[in-house]
């Protein structure tokens, strides 16, 4: 909407330019325009923030969950290692965790969907519009995440010493 208007703001200056007397009409109408689009810009910027830092907060909660599901099962794992695992098998043993963290994200995002559809109906009595590309997008990103996440800690148990682990250090 604000866009719109900013898009228009040359066709205000003319028609002001034409009338004459309602010149600061038009220059109030212009001001107003200029406001709102900054307000919105702002606005956006907050979002993407908002969205980013989300995104790193559920980075830092999957590696954290990763890690210590790792730190439970050190010992079984480099046992595995140590009869011969490959890393391959060993990383699937943490995957379905990943999964499950995927699956937390992708019901949190729903859940927000949810809320926010909440909050516009009873703020701003409306309700918002969802686009389909809006919720491929936030999939994509929380599934990078997840595995962003998930990888470090896997690479981890590849690095295992299984003596080292097994004799305690």
């Amino acid at each position: 909407m604000g866009d719109l208007v900013l898009h228009r703001l040359p066709e205000l200056d003319r028609l002001s330019d034409r009338r004459g007397d309602s010149g600061a009409v038009a220059k109030q109408v212009r001001q107003v325009a200029a406001l709102q689009g900054n307000v919105l810009q702002k606005t956006q910027a907050v979002m993407i923030l908002m969205t980013v830092l989300s995104l790193i907060a559920a980075a830092v909660a999957v590696a954290n969950l990763m890690v210590a599901s790792i730190g439970e099962r050190s010992g079984e794992l480099a046992l595995l290692k140590a009869l011969g695992a490959t890393d391959a098998a060993v990383s699937r043993l943490m995957l379905p965790k990943a999964a499950i963290s995927l699956l937390g994200a992708i019901v949190g995002a729903l859940l927000g969907s949810g809320v926010a559809q909440l909050i516009g109906r009873v703020v701003f009595g409306s309700g918002i519009t969802m686009r389909p590309m809006v919720f491929v997008l936030v999939f994509v990103l929380l599934a990078v995440t997840v595995l962003l996440a998930s990888a470090s800690s896997i690479r981890s148990i590849l690095n295992l010493k299984p003596a080292e682990v097994l004799h305690g250090r």
